[in-house]
């Protein structure tokens, strides 16, 4: 579970701006509703949210927070084989509308993770040179969920620049050999995932220590799971989902059903061999090739409408925008869902109706399977600006200043003179009392 994400210096964001999932608990029904785990801090209740949803006018830095999720995963993925800088891929784009710019970039993560039925929350932390793509600093720690608090803040390693400093006795053997490598451009946490003998440290592995390292990784690596717009005209993604997941299908009837949009089933061709012959005719492959494309396939996939009892054939492509994306983003909500992932739609509200984007909100806050996964929403839609919905710790605004251009995160739940009740959100938005609209001059 996502607890929390900062992010400074990076892109639109010049002072550190973030995003919690994690509040202290109060008594509104939507509140306890949206609640999917609940701990003590110093005694006092606390509780993780399912979700986020996040406004605010076009231009104000909106994509490029979802933009920084997906930048964190790159650094984390990537940065373990970076040797030297012209090694470095990456383009890290810091905030650049101020004289004297900052330095570094940082990024700040939190999880709830389970270890043996027990709970540990992880807090992990960042920074990276702008210009020399150096490592600063990096640290990795947790705290235990106990009965009534959580346990004192435990380091499992702590690095600045090339020097880890300090670190857990427990994995000590493994950071001996890190200590040996060149990690000026490498994230610690990368190296502890991806370059360790497992039989040789097996005894290491099976310490708490990595255990969170593993959480840690696993966590940015495989459970951000993000859907855009960009492939809106590629659906080799859905039709694999299609052909290998029985239960994704029933699933996307069903989803289809519910929402209206007259598709009865699919067709699926494995037009593999055609393909592959018409590629030979054209001479662009050789006969020789053809062994090369054995793993290769190729589908072609029709939808199917039910009109007055007969059935009718549409080439998939020929369905509307809306369709496409809904069956596209399907995917990767069932994905989320199914696995309790978090699911991170920029655009959220394009190519689809109110009633779509509400029923797939539902799909996220009613999951028949009491999953935990989290999503965060960014839209331009104030109608999902909604107390049905949302509580108001789960809304977020982003807005620009005019005056030196950055990008600044706040939340409703900073209206403290806001009621459930008294108010209409919708209305407090688009009057400006909320700000983060766009200023229209005559």
């Amino acid at each position: 579970m996502l607890l929390k994400f900062g992010i400074e210096n990076l892109l639109s964001f010049n002072d550190k701006q973030e995003i919690s999932f994690d509040h202290e608990y109060n008594n509104a029904n939507i509140f306890k509703n949206n609640t999917i785990f609940e701990y003590k801090d110093n005694k006092k209740k606390r509780a993780v949210l399912n979700g986020v949803i996040v406004f605010g006018p076009n231009a104000a830095g909106k994509s490029n927070l979802s933009k920084s999720f997906g930048q964190m995963r790159k650094i984390y993925l990537d940065s373990i084989k970076f040797d030297k800088k012209s090694d470095l891929t990456l383009k890290l784009k810091g905030f650049e509308f101020a004289e004297k710019k900052k330095n570094p970039l940082s990024f700040t993560v939190e999880f709830m993770e389970n270890i043996n039925e027990d709970y540990y929350k992880l807090i992990y932390k960042f920074s990276i040179n702008r210009n020399n793509f150096l490592v600063e600093n990096e640290i990795l720690s947790y705290q235990k969920v106990l009965k009534t608090t959580l346990s004192n803040e435990v380091i499992v390693f702590e690095r600045t620049m090339n020097t880890i400093e300090t670190y857990s006795k427990e994995i000590s053997e493994i950071i001996s050999k890190i200590k040996k490598e060149n990690i000026k451009h490498k994230l610690v946490l990368s190296l502890l995932n991806f370059d360790i003998n497992e039989t040789f440290f097996k005894n290491e592995i099976a310490t708490i220590s990595y255990k969170i390292i593993e959480l840690c990784g696993n966590s940015i690596e495989k459970n951000l799971v993000f859907s855009n717009d960009e492939n809106l005209n590629s659906m080799d993604e859905f039709i694999e989902g299609l052909n290998s997941n029985p239960k994704f299908k029933e699933y996307i009837l069903s989803n289809l059903y519910k929402f209206d949009f007259a598709l009865a089933d699919f067709e699926i061709q494995d037009i593999t061999d055609e393909f592959l012959d018409s590629l030979i005719n054209s001479k662009i492959i050789d006969n020789v090739d053809r062994s090369q494309f054995s793993k290769f396939k190729k589908y072609k996939v029709n939808t199917i409408h039910n009109v007055n009892s007969k059935e009718y054939k549409l080439p998939i492509g020929d369905e509307s925008a809306g369709t496409k994306k809904f069956l596209n983003h399907s995917l990767k909500i069932y994905e989320s869902i199914l696995m309790e992932k978090i699911y991170i739609s920029d655009e959220f509200d394009s190519h689809y109706h109110i009633h779509i984007q509400e029923g797939i909100i539902k799909n996220f806050i009613y999951p028949e399977s009491q999953s935990k996964t989290q999503f965060l929403l960014i839209t331009h839609n104030p109608l999902l600006l909604n107390n049905r919905f949302f509580s108001k710790e789960q809304v977020y605004f982003v807005e620009k200043n005019r005056a030196n251009q950055s990008s600044e995160i706040f939340s409703l739940k900073d209206f403290n003179n806001i009621s459930y009740n008294n108010h209409n959100w919708v209305n407090l938005y688009l009057t400006g009392r909320l700000g983060a609209v766009p200023e229209v001059f005559d």
